[in-house]
């Protein structure tokens, strides 16, 4: 069975377990005989990681585990011999009472998010306007953000499938949607949201973690009300960006794994106006 079936496979199973209102998570798994006592959050860069990272320490007595960095989990469509991380990153064995929280983002929003903060690209491609950062040959760097997880893993910002640099952003996005929803295979507790779904409705999250996973909730209810959680950041504000034009956009609907979107609640856009 090939991995994007098997993938198809695993989040048809678990379909039944949440409904398709847009407040509430894509799907979850819940291992009942655990009790939580960590969470990781896990994402692509730009997606959202801060924003639900910082909804869960405001809200829950719960601590931030110690996994792999949230941008750069095991490849796990490779064998575990070539991550040279600590194994149990791989097996995850000794996770049993972590909950992974993994949040994803629209396409378009992503796309234009990433490229006004590109983090831990190359300097070639800092400058570029969108339709040149879309349509170039991702290229990493060896910022302080990076240098530690190419001890664990050598191809950790290059496409595991051949070792080469992603030929673009949405190839390395679908590359990191693919590992993340295999992490969701082999872990025993998992939640997936949409960036979208907790910036909306952020409470009625709160309210669907806390019922689902019995975390123990702090007094109240506390938004999220700075950039990243850091007061000297300033208060957050959700970003605005540039309009796609109707050239870029059927480049990045070309350039899109369908299939891949759809399983993770998107859809293709065909309008560049319906696009905010």
């Amino acid at each position: 069975m090939s991995t994007k079936v098997k993938i198809i496979v695993f989040f048809l199973m678990f379909t039944f377990f949440s409904s398709l209102d847009a407040r509430q998570c894509l799907h979850f798994k819940r291992y009942k005989k655990s009790k939580i006592t960590h969470y990781a959050v896990l994402s692509e860069r730009c997606t959202g990681s801060n924003y639900i990272d910082n909804l869960i320490k405001l809200n829950f007595e719960c601590p931030e585990g110690v996994y792999a960095f949230k941008h750069f989990p095991p490849w796990f469509q490779l064998p575990a011999e070539s991550y040279q991380g600590p194994a149990e990153f791989y097996s995850l064995t000794g996770f049993d009472n972590y909950l992974f929280i993994i949040i994803f983002r629209s396409p378009y929003d992503w796309s234009r998010s990433f490229h006004k903060n590109p983090w831990h690209c190359h300097n070639s491609l800092k400058h570029l306007a969108f339709s040149d950062f879309i349509r170039t040959k991702w290229d990493y760097t060896f910022d302080k953000g990076m240098k530690g997880q190419f001890a664990y893993n050598n191809l950790v910002d290059k496409n595991p499938l051949n070792g080469e640099l992603f030929k673009n952003i949405f190839e390395l996005r679908s590359a990191k949607i693919k590992t993340m929803l295999m992490l969701g295979e082999r872990a025993k507790n998992v939640y997936f949201i949409n960036y979208e779904a907790v910036r909306d409705h952020p409470k009625e999250v709160k309210e669907e973690i806390q019922k689902i996973y019995k975390l123990i909730p702090k007094e109240g209810f506390k938004e999220v009300e700075y950039y990243k959680g850091m007061a000297n950041k300033g208060v957050y504000v959700e970003k605005k960006y540039p309009p796609i034009n109707p050239e870029d956009l059927i480049y990045i609907n070309s350039q899109l794994d369908v299939e891949l979107e759809r399983i993770i609640g998107y859809e293709l856009i065909h309008d560049a106006e319906k696009i905010d």
